[in-house]
């Protein structure tokens, strides 16, 4: 989870993680091109956790 965290802060996704949460809170004034940026981000840093874990075939589902 640290890494995943600090994966995200270095893409400016700031996030808290706690044991296996992880909590978003994007600002109440957001666009939609942002909400996606943030979320692709997210969805790359868990790819990369999978990745860095052994897990074979997460992102077909």
């Amino acid at each position: 989870m640290q890494k995943l965290a600090g994966y995200l802060k270095s893409r400016h996704i700031y996030a808290f993680s706690r044991f296996n949460m992880l909590w978003v809170c994007p600002p109440l004034v957001i666009n939609r091109e942002e909400l996606k940026y943030g979320l692709d981000v997210i969805e790359e840093g868990l790819a990369l956790v999978d990745e860095a874990l052994g897990v074979v075939g997460a992102a077909a589902d």
